[in-house]
């Protein structure tokens, strides 16, 4: 079943091309407690599992990685409407080789809002 986010930030890409995004209790909270409830749900259910998703309560911060897709590109400082499906890949029989669970969130449509200007501040002359 997809799901969405609206106007999420993107944050970053992880060493492996990942686009992760990011949503802060403060300034995004209906994404913050989206993915916190995502976080808190796989949690009781797939323990020791590596999930795509994280939440820091302390910081009120919370992040989702999402596997690259070379159609789904997002650009630096990019503010994104996102549909998306959380997957469940299970590698190994459990007999000669260890059963192995992988979560992973796919991007299944991603629309540009806004691209956030920073303010760099007035240029300076040092000659």
């Amino acid at each position: 079943m997809p799901k969405s986010l609206i106007q999420i930030k993107f944050l970053k890409y992880d060493k492996f091309k990942n686009p992760l995004f990011n949503a802060n209790e403060n300034t995004d909270a209906r994404n913050y407690n989206a993915i916190k409830s995502i976080y808190d749900n796989l949690e009781k259910r797939y323990t020791g599992v590596f999930l795509p998703v994280y939440n820091d309560p302390e910081r009120k911060f919370s992040s989702i990685k999402f596997c690259k897709d070379y159609e789904f590109m997002p650009l630096k400082n990019g503010v994104y409407n996102i549909s998306y499906k959380i997957c469940k890949k299970i590698k190994g029989d459990g007999v000669l080789v260890p059963k192995t669970i992988f979560l992973n969130c796919h991007i299944t449509h991603m629309t540009l809002v806004k691209i956030i200007e920073f303010d760099v501040g007035e240029e300076i002359d040092i000659d």
